[in-house]
């Protein structure tokens, strides 16, 4: 498999640019003869290009279909330019008190059903928000009440795609859940409350080396 948050790129046209010229290159050397897991980069600009255009998302699907690639996962992160020169704590903005990032996800599920992938798939979000913005309970609370909705709309759209899409907060440095008794903490307080839906659909993305930073014990 391959992602492709390690390329900048903003708009759909970079998007397929890095497939045909960078992920295509990398399925040649690895597996040039199986599907390849491709893990895509989806920030707003592009998922509103998406949205806006039926034919903008057919031709995606079917360059992925063309390059023999499959959708896994999407990072949905990084909702705004993720190449700046500088990123510091706005990657962290919208963060999940805000309407913004519930809408961007909500989008960013329903087009992936839209793609060629298993029947289980993942998208990677940020976890909370900045942290020091974040420490107070009725923003915690805030941030699980939004995430409670979109595990509701993922349920429903399981249940009308077949696609089974798990939200996973990624805890790293600096965000609301840094590390993995955050984590945990966490979950048990604001999200396993929220009942069947949250506990089917969210879930962690765990990156060993955000918590090697704090010399968990793995």
């Amino acid at each position: 498999t391959y992602c492709t948050n390690v390329h900048p790129g903003e708009s759909l046209a970079d998007l397929d640019r890095i497939l045909v010229e960078d992920v295509s290159t990398v399925k040649e050397l690895v597996c040039p003869t199986d599907r390849f897991g491709a893990g895509l980069r989806l920030g707003n600009t592009i998922v509103n290009e998406l949205t806006a255009s039926t034919h903008a998302l057919e031709r995606l699907a079917h360059r992925c279909h063309e390059l023999d690639l499959y959708v896994f996962t999407v990072n949905g992160f990084p909702y705004g330019d993720f190449g700046s020169g500088t990123i510091k704590q706005t990657v962290y903005e919208p963060d999940w008190t805000q309407e913004a990032r519930v809408d961007y996800t909500i989008k960013l599920a329903e087009l992936m059903t839209r793609l060629p992938g298993p029947e289980h798939r993942t998208i990677s979000t940020v976890a909370g928000g900045y942290g020091p913005d974040t420490v107070d309970l009725d923003t915690r609370r805030q941030m699980a009440k939004n995430l409670g909705r979109v595990a509701d709309h993922l349920s429903i759209l399981s249940d009308r795609t077949g696609v089974q899409i798990r939200l996973c907060l990624e805890p790293e440095p600096w965000t609301t859940l840094e590390t993995t008794p955050g984590a945990i903490e966490f979950f048990d307080q604001w999200i396993h409350p929220l009942g069947q839906y949250a506990e089917r659909h969210l879930g962690l993305c765990y990156d060993c080396c955000h918590q090697a930073v704090y010399f968990e014990d793995m």
